[in-house]
């Protein structure tokens, strides 16, 4: 019974309350929205520059090799080879013109 009690103040602190209700908050979030912190960590495995967030696609935007990295439930698909061509090759695209 004295540990219940202790567990029940502890889990119910003030500070823990607040905690806890900052978790539930980030989970109210759709799972398609992806949190533009993570731009700030995150780099192109390939090129090794950063990303940009296209909202329209859900997707990591790489503009210079031309590559979408996608997001899935808030988690970026990081592999090279899951990216998605985003424009034809630079030179391709000159010998076209």
């Amino acid at each position: 019974m004295t540990t219940l009690i202790y567990l029940t103040a502890y889990l119910t602190s003030p500070l823990r309350c607040q905690m806890l209700a900052s978790v539930l908050k980030r989970k109210e979030k759709p799972p398609h929205t992806f949190d533009p912190v993570l731009l700030g960590f995150l780099v192109c495995l390939l090129s090794k520059k950063p990303l940009s967030y296209e909202a329209s696609t859900n997707e990591l935007i790489n503009e210079d090799l031309g590559i979408a990295y996608s997001i899935i439930d808030r988690i970026p698909n990081m592999i090279p080879q899951a990216a998605r061509m985003t424009h034809q090759n630079k030179k391709q695209e000159e010998m076209e013109h």
